[in-house]
């Protein structure tokens, strides 16, 4: 397995592969920085291998710490048993283009075998790419299924205090939310 966190501070001034390499020594790579450049490569940080982490953007640093995820889980099934990802706020810090790469990313991860497991405050992304969703209030599951059986005006109300704020989209499994103001 694999963890994602949602913000990593350090206090060495490793360079992007340096990192990402890590991730593949954790996994026992005999060839840990061809695994590296692969996942740097997957990412779209292909030339960044060099770069100080601290001295790229917050993205670029979610990009290189996704990255190590997958060089430390490059296979989404071996020997025999599935691998888990776990991501916490893997979009976090990315533009509109780089959340959907990271997601897609993590879906095929699924499709080949997988398991992954994110925590997303975005409703819409989830809504998009998660098979299941558990929706959460105060610790408690709210919710719990599909993005149709979980994502709707009374979830939202109750969850968040606004109301009158999912639409579904012409794909009818895809609901989105339109964020209203409480108050007019």
């Amino acid at each position: 397995r694999a963890v994602l966190p949602q913000s990593t501070v350090l206090a060495f001034p490793f360079t992007a592969l340096e990192i990402v390499r890590m991730g593949a020594v954790a996994q026992g790579s005999r060839t840990p920085d061809e695994q590296a450049r692969r996942a740097l490569a997957k990412v779209g940080l292909s030339g960044f291998e060099g770069r100080a982490y601290n001295m790229l953007s917050g993205g670029e640093q979610q990009r290189v710490q996704f990255a190590r995820a997958l060089a430390q889980v490059p296979l989404a099934v071996e020997n025999g048993e599935s691998r888990v990802l776990l991501l916490d706020e893997p979009t976090s810090s990315l533009d509109l283009g780089h959340q959907i790469s990271v997601l897609e990313t993590a879906k095929d991860f699924v499709a080949a075998g997988g398991t992954v497991l994110a925590i997303l405050h975005d409703l819409n992304l989830a809504a998009e790419f998660a098979d299941q969703l558990i929706v959460m209030h105060r610790g408690t599951v709210t919710a719990c299924g599909s993005a149709l059986e979980t994502i709707n005006d009374e979830t939202i109300a109750r969850v968040y205090g606004v109301g009158g704020a999912v639409g579904r989209l012409p794909a009818d499994h895809i609901a989105y939310v339109l964020p209203q103001a409480r108050h007019r």
